[in-house]
């Protein structure tokens, strides 16, 4: 072998490893993106499961409440809202139950005024 053609094969082996390197950052960069996209996925999964609970326990609390507040004819109205205060008032403002607030005021009314839609 030449010289040439020594330092022909040299380069060329230079060449492909710098591609390759290049290719290998390229590789991990992309690695890196999916899987911080996968955990912002999850994230946003696990608040979803979670404000979903919190408006599943807030609609029990209703139901439970209309259930305790049934008398044989009709609505106790004043012992359906003492118990909705009640739960208000022991539900956090803040934080993920925070939105229970909201499920109670809307199914509440929706529970005192049947002729309107909330």
């Amino acid at each position: 072998m030449t010289d040439k053609n020594c330092l022909t094969s040299a380069t060329a082996l230079q060449e492909f490893n710098k591609d390759l390197i290049m290719s290998l950052h390229r590789y991990q960069d992309s690695l890196h993106i999916a899987n911080q996209m996968a955990k912002t996925a999850a994230e946003d999964r696990d608040r979803a499961v979670s404000d979903a609970s919190a408006r599943l326990e807030a609609m029990q609390s209703v139901i439970t409440a209309l259930i305790m507040s049934l008398r044989p004819y009709g609505l106790d109205r004043k012992k359906f809202t003492a118990s909705i205060r009640s739960i208000a008032q022991r539900t956090p403002t803040e934080g993920p139950k925070a939105v229970q607030h909201t499920v109670l005021y809307s199914e509440s009314m929706r529970v005192l005024r049947p002729g309107m839609r909330t």
